[in-house]
């Protein structure tokens, strides 16, 4: 992953996650259904390690962490995926700034809206 700065611009990120786990952990307890699709999604996350457990209050010195707040989209209606988690790499962290604002940003690879209508 290619960053316009250096991570450690970051700040602190774990009590925004953790608020927001807060959130979905109160929503779990009020939709069961929701809680479980989250739980088999998250269990299948971590097998094909598109994410790696937390150390907890064990800091490795010169590392920079920041904990990525997600949350889940349910629609029973829909077809196919009925759970969607949905990461946010927007979330600032106490310095003011995101994991989003550290990337850079790629090429356009789609032609132009307007040129094709």
């Amino acid at each position: 992953m290619s960053l316009k700065r250096p991570p450690e611009v970051l700040g602190d990120s774990l009590q925004a996650a953790k608020l927001r786990f807060l959130s979905l952990e109160r929503k779990f307890q009020r939709e069961p259904r929701f809680r479980n699709k989250y739980m088999k999604f998250m269990k299948e996350y971590l097998e094909l390690h598109h994410m790696s457990e937390s150390l907890g209050d064990v800091v490795l010195k010169n590392k920079t962490y920041y904990y990525l707040p997600h949350h889940g989209v349910f629609q029973e209606s829909s077809t196919t995926t009925k759970l969607r988690v949905v990461s946010d790499a927007s979330a600032s962290t106490t310095s003011g700034i995101s994991l989003n604002d550290l990337q850079m940003v790629g090429p356009t690879v789609q032609d132009d809206l307007f040129a094709i209508l």
